[in-house]
């Protein structure tokens, strides 16, 4: 049984990032098109099961992290019963929990692209999943606006709709079709535009470079190699 989760755990650490990403794809493009409230209530908490157990991996394992993962465990846990309809969790109470959680993994996202030694394949997808945490943490700041009654919009928006209105915030698109008319709305909408600008220009540019740097690396070495055993066959062959 022990040999079997740790094998679990091991595959799981070892995939963590393309979880974490087609996790977070699922989020955004399959859930707003599920109908049935009842459905997309299930398919949303296991969604954010795989997101949160893939994002595990990401936290480091010393004394802040555990006291952080302490915390999110029960509302982890929360969610599970919520799953089942056991528990119903607290709208606002599991947006800031999420929210918290979020911004970690994104936090442990950075400060991994900017490690040297971090050159994997990993790093790059964790580099994407990082872009659209942002835009999620984005959208619940303005759910949570509309929920404290500060109004950013004329209207209250749909979960869904916030999403789409904070990628197009960050990506600088802007079609007007959503605007905060608010100052509260203005100054989250001005802070996502330059967070989602700096997040591409510095995390996703560094984490590919990186990458593209490693690959040269390795083909030059390997082709160095390639040289360096024609060459041994050479004398080899003048040997004899």
């Amino acid at each position: 049984m022990k040999g079997k989760v740790s094998l679990y755990k091991s595959w799981i650490e070892n995939q963590h990032a393309i979880i974490l990403l087609v996790s977070l794809l699922f989020f955004l493009f399959v859930g707003p098109l599920i109908q049935n409230k009842e459905f997309s209530r299930i398919f949303y908490n296991i969604v954010m099961l795989l997101i949160a157990i893939s994002g595990f991996v990401l936290i480091p394992k010393n004394r802040r992290g555990k006291l952080f993962l302490l915390l999110f465990y029960l509302n982890l846990l929360t969610t599970f019963l919520d799953l089942f309809q056991t528990v119903r969790a607290d709208f606002l109470i599991s947006n800031l929990v999420w929210s918290i959680f979020f911004l970690k993994v994104l936090t442990e996202i950075f400060r991994l692209s900017l490690a040297p030694k971090n050159t994997s394949s990993n790093a790059i997808l964790n580099s994407i999943s990082g872009y659209i945490i942002l835009g999620i943490i984005g959208a619940v700041a303005f759910d949570f606006l509309q929920e404290l009654d500060l109004k950013p919009f004329k209207v209250d928006y749909k979960f869904p709709d916030l999403i789409y209105y904070s990628f197009v915030t960050m990506t600088t698109l802007g079609y007007g079709d959503i605007s905060p008319v608010f100052k509260e709305g203005k100054a989250l909408a001005i802070a996502l535009t330059i967070a989602g600008q700096l997040y591409i220009t510095v995390v996703i540019a560094i984490n590919i470079a990186k990458y593209l740097n490693q690959m040269t690396k390795e083909s030059e070495e390997k082709k160095f190699k390639t040289i360096d055993e024609k060459l041994d066959r050479l004398l080899e062959q003048k040997e004899k």
